[in-house]
């Protein structure tokens, strides 16, 4: 069963462009480099949320949610994939 569904960063990458379109030319490189690592991490999290999805989503013993994010004190962490069995068994991919 799928809780969670992925969601694409593809709003992420239209924020970037909107800001690289009115930014002063020393930053448009920096912003450039980030909407290429956006839009790589994207598509490595969508196959691999394709395959788990494909995998599980009719299982009847397991749960999958994607794009966790837990923030404690300031402190964050992002977990991309989560899939846990009827034992609780925990399976977590993280966010390299």
């Amino acid at each position: 069963m799928i809780l969670k569904p992925f969601r694409s960063k593809d709003g992420v990458v239209a924020e970037l462009e909107a800001l690289l379109a009115s930014a002063p030319a020393p930053i448009k490189p920096k912003i450039e480099q980030e909407i290429r690592l956006v839009r790589a991490g994207n598509k490595g999290e969508q196959e691999s949320a394709y395959f788990i999805d494909f995998e599980n989503a009719a299982h009847k013993n397991r749960v999958v949610l994607h794009d966790l994010r837990f923030e404690v004190n300031g402190r964050v962490a992002q977990i991309d994939h989560l899939m846990i069995n009827r034992l609780l068994d925990v399976y977590p991919r993280q966010a390299s």
